[in-house]
């Protein structure tokens, strides 16, 4: 995959997990506690 399409196919899949951690309230903080802790960044920051 050439790095163009590569970095597109990134910027889409960051923008779709943005859309929704917003439509279900998720931040970074929200995802650092709990029982299924996310410990990282994810791809949109």
């Amino acid at each position: 995959m050439p790095c163009a399409e590569l970095e597109e196919l990134l910027q889409k899949a960051g923008r779709n997990i943005q859309k929704i951690r917003k439509e279900n309230g998720f931040t970074q903080e929200s995802m650092d506690e709990g029982d299924c802790v996310v410990p990282v960044r994810t791809l949109q920051d």
